[in-house]
C-alpha cells in the first residue's frame, strides 16, 4: 500500500475555524467489553453538537446514527486494543464533519479501501441489493452494509484516509463523513454573552 491514500472528501481544510468542535479518545477494549458504549458515545457527541440546529431532535438522531456505525466499524477493526479510537465532531455551521480515527492491519486497511472506493464509484442502491444477496450466500453479513447504507442518504459525503503508521505493518484509518447543514435544519443564533454564574 502507499504511504498515505485519500478516498471521497476526506479533509481537513473548512474555510475558518468550526462553531462547535469536540475530540474524544475511546478505548477499543472499553468497547469491544461493553458493546453499548458505541452508541452510547455516538449518542452523546450527537446530543453535544445538535443544539446548534433548529430542530435538534432530527439533527441528534442523524448524527447519532452515523457515529455509531463509524465507531462500531473502528473497534471492530482496531488492531491493537491499547492504541485509542479517536472520534471528532466539527461543526462548521454550513456542515458537520464527523471523523473516527483507529489503527488497523494492512490487510484490513486495503480491505476498507476498496470498499470505500466501490461505495463511491457505484450505484449505492444497486450496491445494497448486491451485498444482500452476497451476504445470504455466504450466511453471513460483511460491514461493508453500513457504508453503503450511509451513501444512500444525498445530504452525506463519504470519504477515508488511509495512512501508514510508524509500527510496521500497521495503518491508521480515518473515515470521514460529512453531512450538510440542510439536512440537518437551519443553525440556531448563538450568543455571544456567557450566561452569568
Amino acid at each position: 500500500m502507499q504511504t498515505e491514500t485519500v478516498f471521497g472528501s476526506c479533509t481537513n481544510t473548512e474555510p475558518g475555524p468550526p462553531v462547535t468542535s469536540v475530540d474524544v479518545q475511546v478505548s477499543a477494549m472499553d468497547m469491544m467489553t461493553h458493546w453499548g458504549r458505541c452508541s452510547l458515545t455516538a449518542n452523546y457527541l450527537a446530543g453535544y453538537v445538535a443544539p446548534s440546529f433548529a430542530n435538534s431532535d432530527s439533527a441528534r438522531v442523524e448524527i447519532s446514527i452515523i457515529l455509531d456505525e463509524l465507531i462500531e466499524n473502528a473497534v471492530k477493526f482496531c488492531a491493537d486494543v491499547e492504541e485509542p479510537v479517536v472520534v471528532t465532531v466539527d461543526n462548521f455551521g454550513r456542515a458537520v464533519r464527523l471523523q473516527v480515527s483507529n489503527l488497523c492491519r494492512e490487510h484490513h486497511a486495503e480491505d476498507l479501501g476498496r470498499s470505500i472506493a466501490r461505495v463511491l464509484t457505484h450505484d449505492p442502491e444497486e450496491l445494497f441489493v448486491e451485498q444482500v444477496e452476497e451476504a445470504a450466500t455466504e450466511d453471513e453479513l460483511a460491514s461493508r452494509l453500513g457504508f453503503i447504507t450511509l451513501s444512500m442518504n444525498e445530504a452525506v459525503r463519504l470519504g477515508a484516509r488511509i495512512s501508514r503508521s510508524s509500527r510496521e505493518g500497521f495503518y491508521t484509518v480515518t473515515v470521514q463523513v460529512v453531512i450538510d447543514r440542510d439536512d440537518l435544519g437551519p443553525e440556531v443564533p448563538h450568543s455571544e454573552e456567557a450566561p452569568e454564574c
